[in-house]
């Protein structure tokens, strides 16, 4: 028979011709020619659509049907994931580099044959029916002379001109690094498209419009609390609202001067300190604070971690912003208004400072400790005002007696004094009710941290403790503003206050609640000492205690 490579006479017996190497059981229409195209040598062709999606494969025979090419998850019954290579029909054995993908140089610089039964389905970059997964569409059953790449093929293409070793890990099509149109291999990610679609989708769960409206409505209210303080004070020349809008950015410490204490000039007679009105500047930070908290209890869950409850507390801050911009604008020009300043601490640092502390109340604490928290800080208020009422009885001792009265003023100005750390009635009579104040709100944290249930460790333990925090901070600051009018010394002589209770207030007045500023400093630095220093400290001790026993109890070798 004749060669139908060389064209030589040969023997009908001859399993290759001896002229040219040529296997001659390959039929003459396998000869593999290089694509017309280059473009098309480029492209790259996916080893697993082409035996799953059953796309022609440039033969006009679907991929997966062709003679000679087993499906991957069938054929042979192996999974493509565990072994089973792109452009072979079976799987290696294990410990030896078969024929498959390898193609060697005969003389002349015509390729040499491989035995087809060897092959798995024919070398890689040919196959019986057009090749294996990585043909790219080549015709079949030549191997062009150094583009054969032993042990893979490229998707699509071999590269000219070089042979090198290549490993296919089981379930990849193929060695090498992806390029474009192939997948990559399992597990790898772009760093840089990952990190963007985790902000975007962060941004996405962001409680976005619920914030801004909940933002621009509590900035609504506490502008309508300043309009009405400026509707009371006298200006004379100026509009309620341009005055009310001063009086906002006032309530935020926005201006070089306190607006509101102006308001004394509609009485002829009394003049308490200016610490008096210091309640009015608790209204914003606690407003928002609230509002904050409930945008994110009503948008969120208990699988929502606590930093992206914080971050959408300070959503507020998209509503919050403009009604300040608008309430700059309102305002009469005035030295000590910057509006640098006021822009800066209306509309950026209070919703976003007191807006995450919102969204921290609302991640960190199921509603039931919130309320459970508030429970405690009246009950450490309640014991307090008790016992300094009890104390009264062993440090005021006069000739003539102490009056029920008396004790009720000196019982209130005691509960502040121990807060603002100053009282009179005497160096005994302080250190006393410093002490008392300390052990009460320890003891409070304690129990709280004892009774909390479950209460995993000690760090727990102190987190459970400061919830009456929010509640304290409310209530003193009520009361500090309150005890402060008493200092006027017309009010002091219309009650006829005696001179026991007046020291008291004197003492307490003097130690920093004389001044807004002081008295906004008091009433945060209380909060943070007592319910969150001391009584989350007595929760810490109370949850090791706990969790030492817990420890002991499980573990009987300990005994």
């Amino acid at each position: 028979m004749e060669c139908h490579e060389c064209g030589a006479t040969i023997s009908d017996k001859a399993a290759d011709c001896p002229h040219c190497g040529t296997s001659v059981g390959s039929p003459p229409d396998r000869a593999r020619s290089p694509p017309d195209d280059p473009a098309d040598a480029d492209e790259p062709s996916d080893a697993w659509s082409s035996t799953t999606d059953g796309e022609d494969d440039g033969d006009g025979q679907p991929a997966d049907s062709r003679p000679g090419r087993s499906d991957p998850s069938t054929g042979d019954g192996s999974d493509p994931a565990e072994g089973s290579q792109p452009g072979q029909g079976g799987p290696t054995p294990a410990g030896q580099q078969g024929d498959t993908g390898q193609s060697s140089m005969g003389e002349g610089g015509q390729p040499a044959s491989t035995p087809a039964d060897q092959s798995g389905g024919g070398p890689v970059g040919s196959g019986p029916a057009g090749g294996s997964a990585g043909s790219g569409g080549s015709a079949p059953g030549q191997s062009t002379p150094g583009q054969s790449t032993p042990g893979q093929s490229t998707p699509g293409q071999s590269t000219p001109g070089q042979s090198a070793p290549g490993q296919s890990a089981p379930g990849q099509s193929g060695g090498g690094a992806p390029r474009g149109g192939q997948q990559a291999e399992p597990g790898a990610r772009s760093t840089g498209r990952v990190g963007d679609t985790d902000l975007a989708a962060l941004v996405s769960r962001m409680p976005l419009f619920p914030g801004a409206a909940a933002g621009f409505a509590t900035a609504v209210v506490v502008l309508g609390l300043a309009v009405a303080v400026a509707a009371v004070i006298p200006f004379a020349g100026r509009s309620t609202l341009g005055q009310g809008a001063g009086v906002f950015f006032d309530l935020h410490f926005g201006t070089a001067g306190h607006i509101t204490p102006t308001l004394y000039g509609v009485f002829e007679v009394v003049r308490p300190p200016a610490s008096a009105l210091g309640v009015l500047y608790l209204a914003a930070p606690v407003l928002v604070y609230t509002a904050s908290k409930f945008v994110v209890v009503f948008n969120a869950d208990e699988s929502t971690p606590v930093h992206e409850a914080v971050l959408g507390g300070t959503t507020v801050t998209l509503g919050y912003l403009p009604v300040a911009v608008v309430a700059l604008v309102l305002a009469p020009p005035s030295p000590g208004l910057s509006a640098v300043v006021a822009l800066l601490m209306a509309g950026l640092v209070y919703p976003l400072l007191f807006g995450a502390l919102g969204g921290f109340a609302a991640g960190g604490f199921s509603a039931a400790e919130r309320r459970v928290g508030t429970v405690y800080a009246l009950g450490v208020v309640f014991s307090l005002l008790f016992g300094s009422f009890l104390l009264t009885f062993l440090t005021l001792r006069t000739p003539g007696g102490v009056d029920i009265l008396t004790r009720v003023f000196v019982t209130v100005f005691t509960f502040v004094g121990i807060n603002a750390l100053g009282m009179g009635g005497g160096t005994n009579a302080a250190i006393l009710a410093f002490v008392f104040g300390l052990g009460v709100v320890g003891a409070a944290g304690f129990v709280r941290g004892w009774r909390a249930a479950p209460v995993d460790s000690p760090p727990d333990g102190f987190r459970k403790g400061i919830t009456p925090a929010v509640t304290y901070l409310v209530v003193l600051g009520v009361f500090a503003s309150a005890v402060v009018v008493f200092a006027d010394d017309y009010i002091q002589e219309t009650l006829e206050m005696s001179f026991v209770a007046t020291s008291f207030l004197d003492g307490v007045v003097s130690s920093g609640l004389s001044s807004i500023g002081g008295y906004f400093t008091t009433v945060v630095l209380a909060t943070l000492l007592y319910p969150v220093v001391v009584g989350g400290v007595g929760a810490t001790i109370a949850a090791a205690i706990k969790s030492e026993r817990s420890s002991s109890a499980s573990d009987p070798a300990a005994d």
